[in-house]
């Protein structure tokens, strides 16, 4: 089970490959991505997400979101979306999906969540074999024309080779 966060969601919206997701089963996000995602002045963005939400994209609340003062008390960095992430991933024992590097460090170095980032996303695509060389070079160049998203020399070879 992987929880997705609003980064992934609207990179991939902005690129019209928010379709990428339903390679994996069991992908779902919290409330507070949906209403972060949804009041974005990017009309992409609020189409993209609410197809998805009428068709393959699960929200689940968290059940106790009474905890979440004492998390972001803990860790005042945390937003109370990053807060709502990191306690359904603890419920659900599932991964984190998000490029937001404070998230991934908190989320893995207190709370043994396992996370993945964009490029680990389209690599293990790549290694599904759902998605080639080329196609992963038009994300990497949407991305960065779109989104102004961009991966090191290191992870760009990763994905292109």
């Amino acid at each position: 089970m992987i929880v997705v966060d609003n980064c992934i969601l609207s990179s991939l919206s902005k690129i019209d490959r928010l379709d990428l997701l339903k390679s994996f089963k069991n992908l779902f996000t919290t409330p507070g991505v949906i209403e972060e995602a949804l009041r974005s002045e990017d009309t992409k963005i609020i189409e993209s997400i609410s197809s998805a939400l009428d068709d393959w994209l699960i929200v689940k609340p968290i059940k106790k979101p009474q905890n979440i003062p004492d998390l972001q008390t803990e860790h005042p960095a945390l937003s109370y979306i990053d807060c709502e992430l990191i306690l359904l991933c603890k419920e659900q024992k599932c991964i984190l999906l998000t490029d937001d590097t404070k998230l991934i460090t908190i989320s893995e170095n207190n709370f043994n969540i396992e996370t993945f980032d964009f490029f680990e996303f389209l690599i293990t695509l790549k290694n599904r074999k759902k998605l080639g060389t080329k196609d992963i070079n038009k994300i990497v160049t949407d991305l960065e024309k779109k989104d102004h998203y961009k991966f090191s020399k290191d992870k760009l070879k990763l994905l292109l080779d």
